[in-house]
């Protein structure tokens, strides 16, 4: 089983192809379990619309036995299409529209950098009050762009809305632009030596990552290893004030938060997003003199990576 439908992180993406074929490329990317890239499936298509988004994710939920799509996170555009297509055929998969596509729209009659700031602080907002106290603030310069944002379903782009359990906080689909990216000459080249070449491209590239896995230092690869030191810079400055058991206060000034080492659960909600220990957590995992290496999710274990390489 692919880590990356596992840990439900999908990403779809239509890229029109340069040179003498004129079409386009359908994707689906995830990740694997060091949240390296990880293309699952690519098609190239006449045209970008609701038929062949059809054809490509019907063959995907038939490959992969993806049922009705419970414990999938689909990141895509707001291609009105596919949009429909995942709701008829992964019924219950989380949909996460690309912020990067809704920002990219907005600004185009709401300009100026505090509303930009404001809108990336609004969709990384991991509580609900957090997000509302900001878009109240975009409220109050604008009130038109604040009703267009509100009518783009937050919930769908907003971490505060996100669902816990997947290890995946991503509220944009940079991995599909990174393939893209990997693609980028490849894609100019007459169609069957396109495809042909990226197949090569990943066949070598899978062997590739498969061998990382030796230079592991410990349980988890060394992309999680570094945001798991990312989010505990400042542990330190946190007050960790026992509770009894697994239960602990985190304090810095004004700010306090509950964690739960047993339930792996903070009151700021970042750590049962990417399924890494937060800031807070990592205080009270310090103060009980613990690894917080032991404290990630599963997916990002040594054993699903060599699974999805295997």
């Amino acid at each position: 089983m692919y880590r990356s439908f596992s840990n439900v992180d999908l990403l779809e993406n239509g890229t029109f192809l340069k040179g003498q074929v004129k079409r386009e490329i359908l994707t689906a990317i995830g990740r694997d379990a060091d949240n390296n890239v990880y293309p699952i499936a690519w098609a190239v298509v006449n045209v970008e619309n609701k038929d062949n988004w059809t054809w490509f994710i019907e063959n995907l939920v038939a490959d992969l036995d993806l049922g009705a799509g419970n414990g999938l996170v689909v990141i895509s555009d707001q291609h009105k299409g596919l949009l429909q297509v995942v709701a008829d055929l992964l019924p219950h998969v989380e949909h996460r529209q690309c912020a990067r596509h809704i920002f990219a729209n907005f600004r185009k009659k709401y300009t100026g950098l505090e509303l930009k700031n404001l809108f990336w602080e609004a969709a990384m907002s991991t509580v609900e009050g957090d997000f509302l106290a900001t878009v109240d603030k975009i409220k109050k310069i604008t009130e038109t762009g604040y009703n267009y944002l509100m009518a783009r379903k937050p919930e769908t782009w907003c971490k505060a809305f996100f669902s816990y359990g997947y290890a995946c906080e991503a509220v944009e689909n940079e991995v599909a632009e990174f393939f893209n990216d990997m693609i980028k000459e490849i894609r100019k080249k007459p169609l069957l030596t396109m495809l042909e070449e990226i197949r090569i491209l990943l066949m070598k590239r899978f062997f590739h990552q498969g061998q990382e896995v030796a230079k592991w230092r410990g349980n988890c690869g060394p992309n999680i290893q570094l945001k798991l030191d990312e989010f505990g810079k400042y542990m330190r400055l946190w007050i960790v004030v026992p509770s009894g058991g697994d239960v602990f206060e985190v304090r810095y000034a004004y700010n306090r938060y509950k964690v739960d080492l047993a339930t792996h659960t903070c009151t700021c909600n970042f750590w049962m997003l990417p399924g890494i220990p937060c800031v807070h957590s990592q205080a009270a995992i310090n103060y009980v003199h613990k690894d917080p290496s032991q404290f990630l999710s599963s997916w990002f274990h040594k054993d699903k990576y060599v699974a999805t390489y295997s």
